[in-house]
């Protein structure tokens, strides 16, 4: 069985279909919950909503209770963060 999480809830891949391991339903028939670690839904944009946007990122992820925030930046460059930024500021 393949596991993975989204937004820090605990998927697995079967019937070609991911789903909540802890109801059984779709991933894609409730994409949004909120995340497991603040609890709030994304932005309208897509974003953690504990992070927002930050400038310069190209992927950004808080983390949501199951790992450490990274940011990724352009040229692949990967950083790993003990906590996260403020929401709205840029990483230079």
């Amino acid at each position: 069985m393949i596991t993975a999480h989204i937004r820090g809830h605990a998927v697995s891949y079967y019937d070609e279909l991911w789903r909540y391991i802890d109801t059984g339903e779709p991933s894609k028939t409730t994409p949004h919950r909120a995340c497991v670690s603040c609890g709030r839904q994304p932005t309208r944009e897509g974003y953690d909503p504990c992070i927002g946007y930050i400038r310069g990122a190209k992927s950004v992820c808080c983390g949501h209770g199951v790992h450490r925030p990274v940011i990724m930046l352009s040229g692949a460059r990967l950083a790993e963060l003990d906590r996260l930024p403020r929401i709205g500021g840029s990483f230079d």
